[in-house]
């Protein structure tokens, strides 16, 4: 494997930045439930958000992901009302997390057996309830 997926694929690595990213989702976790101060939105234009985008230079990742939140709706903040989306639970989102990194397709049972057959228990469960 070369140098660069060597690095790329790297177990502590991926474990160094995962609790980093769960750090940084907990603590806007804690200011969009707990904190009950701010704005669900800090509304710019799309072209303002657009040229400050293009401008931005991100140190590293992390930064990349604050900037993200900071510009984002707040959807677990308390004072936001529902629009098209809802806001997930934790562990959904740690499910999503899940299934992109095993990346287990469903388009043929070969590629995603598990997911197909727990696809199937889902629906008989929902169709018999």
């Amino acid at each position: 494997m070369s140098n660069i997926l060597h690095r790329a694929y790297e177990p502590e690595q991926f474990r160094k930045q995962g609790y980093e990213v769960i750090d940084l989702l907990t603590a806007y976790l804690e200011r969009s439930i707990y904190g009950r101060s701010g704005k669900t939105i800090d509304f710019k234009e799309p072209n303002v958000l657009y040229e400050s985008w293009k401008r931005a230079e991100h140190r590293d990742i992390f930064e990349f992901f604050e900037q993200v939140l900071q510009e984002s709706n707040q959807l677990h903040h308390p004072k936001y009302v529902g629009h098209q989306v809802t806001a997930p639970v934790p562990i959904a989102a740690l499910a999503s997390l899940f299934t992109s990194l095993v990346n287990n397709g469903m388009a043929i049972y070969e590629v995603g057996n598990a997911a197909t057959v727990l696809e199937r228990i889902v629906t008989e469960r929902v169709a018999t309830a």
